[in-house]
């Protein structure tokens, strides 16, 4: 048994530093004493030894021996300063290695959500049937166009072989087993395309180096990382998260804003996401718990993704719920996520039928949207990026003060300026402002008298061009350099409906309204933007009803919305500025809105080249009755009646006239204008300004007649 003992003289061993208290112990295979030091407390800090030695060679393990006394507190494996630091370094090196590799992964990662979402495009079968019935329909133009020439030509055995050929072509229809095989065959080439260059990466280097022994290719690989990290940083940077995957409760909340409130904070943070979207995610987690009770029962979530265009997840129903009835329920949804107002959410079908997507679409990918003359259509989808087009024909283009309207008009008028067939524009622009821009380029009506006499023209046009497909037997007007399509844009409809006074002689709205009924197969195009689209107000009913296409921007309520497109579109919901949704073309309103393109810069408008200004040339064919003029030298009829009835007065109106000579209005009109008096005001025997002819003008132009 060990006993303690007093250690009252100095150990040679200890080189004279007293050592206090020893313990001894009974060994039981030797006879020796072994002491253990228990405590070694100097009695001065003046009496350390300035040197340890350690045991001598050749001592036993019971023999007392020098030791090492170290400090208290310090741990035995102590290391040397330098290589602390060399852990250290190493430890930051591989930490930044770590964070590094997570930013490749997030790029990789994004990369190919992007590359898969191009290539499962649900919209890709759709364009292509559209493009296929589309060739359908440019066959029929064609094999219609040589028909009407061979029945010009009365050639009746090609009419036979036309015929039979158009009526195969009106009974031909896409085939689906055609229509699959292309929509494969596009996939792969999408996929092909967006994987040749990490294929090349991958395997190039491999490739060099074992064919012609370009090791140094093998370079490429972390390059190629350092590019992904890069990539990879820069979207965690853009989207202002993290590169973890989970984090306290504390430090999530800290990340996304909000209050120690429990359930509002996503338990996971997920790379690459915003913190709205983090926020939306954590509620997408606690789905059962924040749809209890909202009529959501047997929908279950799946695993929601972020790519460029915001949160996509797909939704699985069961029981009477279908696509229809969850659309209804969209708002349940959106209050359910806590999704904010300015976020757009849509449902689409999903691969199955009881599946739906539903996208939450917190992204907008940033696009060049600068308008050039090879730009396609008016925009762009705002999620696919692909260029929409708006056929030729009547078109309504609608929305509110400062969203965008004016860009869009930009747009569609400088398209029909760069079209492939003969186009000209007439612009009648109702405020005055924006025509000043156009001058050089195109006929520009701004005052009503202006306007009256441009519409008088077009009424004119209109007439002989139906004349003239009567003759030749067509039910649709070919555009030529001589008469080619007329594009009308009224800018600003409800100033041009205010001018409208047929009591005074300003007839405005019944030839607009006669154009909008029968300019379609004629070639005259009639485009009515407004930022008003309601009926009355903004836009004439009839008008309204004859619209074929229609582009509506952000409109004030919903009111508007349903007045020109339908209850079930939601315009007065664009949050963005120069987004449009188009009715008329085969878009529906759960499809994405357009991103117009940017011609908003005074200056590239300018700068577009002059172009011919159309002016209405008479038809040398047409009876000379219609043509309102009489035969050079002699006094018009309608001329001298209003020469004689403004006889002791400033001038006549034109009812008087019309009354006189037992016409109409609108030709009393155009044959005054024929025989060079413009329309104006002048001030009658009670003192009132009433619109007419001056007597002036009236004797102005009879003496250019030899009477």
């Amino acid at each position: 048994m060990a006993q303690k003992k007093q250690v009252d003289e100095m150990d040679p061993h200890t080189d004279g530093i007293p050592m206090g208290a020893v313990w001894e112990r009974d060994d039981p295979g030797t006879q020796e004493t072994t002491h253990e030091t228990h405590s070694a407390v100097p009695r001065d800090a003046d009496e350390q030894p300035e040197e340890n030695t350690s045991r001598p060679e050749g001592e036993t393990e019971g023999t007392p021996t020098e030791g090492v006394i170290v400090p208290k507190g310090t741990p035995d494996d102590a290391v040397s300063p330098k290589k602390a630091l060399l852990q250290d370094v190493n430890t930051k090196l591989g930490a930044s290695l770590a964070a590094w590799h997570t930013y490749a992964l997030l790029a990789c990662h994004k990369r190919w959500q992007t590359i898969e979402a191009y290539v499962q495009d649900p919209d890709l079968y759709e364009e292509i049937v559209t493009e296929a019935r589309a060739e359908i329909r440019r066959e029929k133009a064609a094999v219609a166009k040589r028909l009407d020439k061979a029945k010009i030509r009365k050639d009746h055995a090609q009419i036979e072989v036309l015929s039979e050929e158009l009526d195969e072509l009106k009974k031909r229809a896409p085939s689906a087993m055609k229509m699959d095989a292309l929509t494969l065959k596009a996939r792969g080439g999408r996929l092909a395309r967006q994987l040749a260059v990490p294929a090349a990466v991958l395997f190039g280097p491999v490739a060099a180096g074992i064919g012609v022994g370009a090791w140094w290719a093998l370079l490429a690989y972390p390059v190629a990382w350092g590019w992904l990290a890069a990539q990879g940083h820069a979207m965690a940077v853009a989207d202002g998260t993290v590169t973890v995957t989970e984090e306290p409760a504390e430090r999530a909340r800290e990340l996304v804003g909000q209050a120690s409130v429990p359930g509002d904070v996503p338990r996971d943070v997920v790379v690459g996401a915003t913190e709205a979207e983090n926020l939306i995610l954590g509620h997408l987690s606690e789905w059962e718990t924040r749809t209890e009770g909202r009529g959501l029962e047997g929908v279950v979530p799946g695993t929601p993704t972020v790519d460029a265009l915001g949160i996509r997840v797909v939704l699985t129903t069961s029981g009477k719920l279908t696509l229809e009835l969850l659309k209804k329920k969209l708002p349940v949804v959106r209050a359910a996520l806590s999704v904010p107002r300015d976020v757009r959410t849509d449902l689409h079908p999903g691969e199955v039928g009881d599946q739906a997507v539903l996208r939450i679409r917190t992204r907008s990918p940033e696009r060049d949207m600068a308008w050039n003359p090879r730009r396609d259509g008016i925009g762009v989808d705002a999620d696919t990026g692909k260029p929409v087009t708006l056929p030729k024909g009547r078109k309504l283009i609608a929305g509110t003060s400062g969203s965008g309207k004016s860009v869009l008009l930009r747009v569609v008028m400088a398209e029909a300026m760069h079209s492939g067939e003969p186009t000209v524009v007439v612009y009648i622009d109702g405020k005055g402002e924006e025509s000043a821009l156009w001058r050089g380029k195109m006929r520009i009506a701004v005052e009503p008298e202006d306007i009256h006499q441009v519409l008088s023209e077009l009424a004119r046009e209109s007439l002989d061009r139906r004349r003239i497909m009567q003759d030749k037997q067509i039910a649709t007007w070919v555009p030529t350099k001589s008469r080619p399509r007329i594009v009308v844009v009224v800018d600003e409809g409800a100033e041009v409906m205010a001018l409208d006074d047929p009591e005074d002689g300003l007839d405005i709205m019944a030839p607009l309204r006669s154009l909008g009924r029968t300019g379609r197969s004629r070639c005259i195009d009639l485009v009515w933007a407004t930022q008003k689209p309601t009926i009355g107000a903004g836009i004439d009913s009839q008008i309204n009803g004859v619209m074929d296409v229609r582009a509506v921007l952000r409109t004030a309520g919903a009111t508007e919305t349903r007045q020109v497109l339908a209850s079930k579109w939601t315009a007065h919901e664009l949050p963005e500025f120069g987004h449009a949704y188009v009715k008329g073309t085969g878009r529906g309103e759960e499809q994405a809105p357009v991103q117009v393109w940017d011609l908003s810069d005074d200056d590239q408008v300018t700068a577009l080249p002059v172009r011919p200004v159309w002016a209405y040339a008479p038809d040398p064919q047409a009876p000379e009755v219609e043509q309102g003029q009489a035969p050079e030298g002699e006094l018009p009829p309608v001329l001298a009646a209003a020469l004689l009835l403004s006889e002791g007065a400033d001038g006549v109106t034109g009812h008087d006239v019309a009354a006189a000579c037992g016409l109409d209005l609108l030709d009393t009109q155009k044959a005054l204008r024929a025989a060079g008096v413009k329309a104006g005001r002048f001030t009658n025997g009670s003192g009132t300004q009433v619109r007419g002819y001056e007597r002036v003008a009236l004797e102005e132009a009879a003496s250019r007649y030899s009477v």
